[in-house]
């Protein structure tokens, strides 16, 4: 996903082509030093006038999704000023934007004593002197508590001194746990949080024996060193090298993915499925995703040994020829 979004910062399957095209385009504008105060027909990009898409994500804010909303404030887009019109001046950078959020929340934070802020929230600053600035604190705080991972340890710092808790109190892990494909629960929270007794977890699968035993295994066997964490790079370099090559071979879109998480997608609706009944008669499990089973999903353990992935590459591509060959002949 993160190479999706290396390569398309608005890559997003549900949200319309169009949407994504503008947004690339607004980014590699801004990125290379342009301002988007023009007015309609002043800022045409590849045949896209970005002034009037700009202009119309301002007004249209609300009907947005957070993701979008972040992905516009990050090139300078923020929403309409009260009364509907588009917020005047020039973009603010993200440093003087974060400031401003971060004094918004200072100030929630030094008059309710937390920051436990509804999404809708807008928190009023400033005063008659230095002029009044409306900002949607519930909204920021949401964004920026998905995109934790990214923030620098100094804003971290910042929010932390506030009491807004970037690591997370309670992790719930689930079924791959246990190292050896048994099914087991394990919920991981700070002692201070730990109110249960002995037995009172009550995940579905909290008591099978069997996998209490593999997975203390695997933690002695795969996370004793780093040898596993170093292992999945080179596995998914030839993953990604085998599934290009046979995209090649046939004609296919692109593969996409990342580590070893990889897709397949084809350009006729129910062909991975297809491809995915031809290989389980081989001997090789896989599954399908797409609203049109498109894609043949690759989603193997990363305890797979380097055979072994080479033996279901092989046979993912003997499926491919079967489905993609059939279908050439029959046309």
């Amino acid at each position: 996903m993160q190479a999706l979004a290396d390569l398309d910062p608005g890559w997003c399957p549900v949200w319309d082509i169009s949407w994504r095209r503008c947004l690339r385009l607004t980014l590699a504008h801004v990125k290379a030093g342009g301002a988007l105060g023009a007015g309609p027909g002043e800022l045409i990009v590849q045949g896209e006038d970005l002034a009037v898409w700009v202009a119309g994500q301002r007004a249209g804010w609300e009907r947005l999704t957070p993701a979008q909303q972040w992905l516009l404030e990050t090139v300078g887009v923020e929403p309409a000023a009260e009364g509907g019109a588009p917020a005047a001046g020039a973009p603010r950078s993200q440093d003087a934007r974060w400031a401003g959020n971060l004094a918004a929340a200072r100030q929630f934070h030094a008059r309710e004593g937390h920051l436990i802020v509804p999404r809708q929230h807008v928190e009023i600053t400033g005063d008659g002197d230095s002029g009044r600035a409306a900002v949607k604190l519930g909204a920021w705080l949401d964004n920026t508590r998905r995109r934790a991972a990214k923030l620098s340890p100094q804003r971290r710092a910042e929010l932390d001194a506030l009491g807004m808790r970037i690591v997370p109190d309670i992790v719930c892990l689930s079924k791959s746990t246990s190292g050896y494909g048994t099914p087991m629960a394990l919920t991981l929270m700070r002692p201070e949080h730990d109110m249960w007794k002995p037995g009172e977890h009550n995940g579905t699968f909290r008591g099978y024996n069997p996998a209490f035993v593999t997975a203390a295994r695997a933690l002695e066997l795969f996370w004793s060193d780093g040898s596993l964490e170093a292992g999945p790079p080179s596995s998914a370099s030839a993953r990604a090298a085998a599934l290009a090559e046979t995209a090649r071979r046939h004609g296919l879109p692109a593969p996409r993915g990342r580590g070893l998480a990889w897709g397949l997608p084809f350009d006729r609706p129910g062909a991975a499925r297809e491809v995915c009944d031809a290989a389980y008669r081989a001997g090789l499990l896989l599954e399908t995703a797409g609203p049109q089973d498109e894609v043949v999903k690759l989603l193997p353990p990363l305890t797979v040994a380097d055979g072994q992935l080479a033996q279901g590459l092989g046979i993912l591509g003997e499926a491919v020829a079967s489905v993609v060959g059939h279908r050439a002949l029959a046309a």
